[in-house]
């Protein structure tokens, strides 16, 4: 198994790492573990271009709606590096696509 992979399907899935926190702040439950998560990816990009490490991969392509979601709905603040690597990642056109839905809804 690819080493990208298993990051992405280790420490990176969304659901163990940054779901819980993002789906209890959702429901009022304290955004403090929310923002702790979001500065562990933002201290993670700053050493590295992408989650999985020098090349944008699935645990990118799994963040990215969520982190949108929570700019949206939560009024998330990014840190630098964690605001960069969405730039980034909006450079992709299916990302910029996904842009375009979030800000519509």
């Amino acid at each position: 198994m690819r080493r990208a992979w298993k990051r992405a399907v280790g420490f990176y899935r969304f659901d163990t790492n940054l779901g819980a926190a993002y789906y209890a702040a959702r429901r009022g439950d304290g955004r403090e573990q929310l923002d702790e998560r979001l500065a562990q990816l933002d201290r993670l990009l700053e050493a590295q271009p992408w989650l999985t490490g020098r090349e944008y991969g699935l645990a990118d392509i799994a963040y990215v709606p969520w982190i949108l979601r929570g700019l949206e709905r939560l009024g998330l603040e990014l840190g630098p590096a964690l605001a960069d690597w969405l730039e980034r990642c909006s450079a992709r056109p299916a990302i910029a696509q996904e842009r375009a839905v979030v800000a519509a809804l």
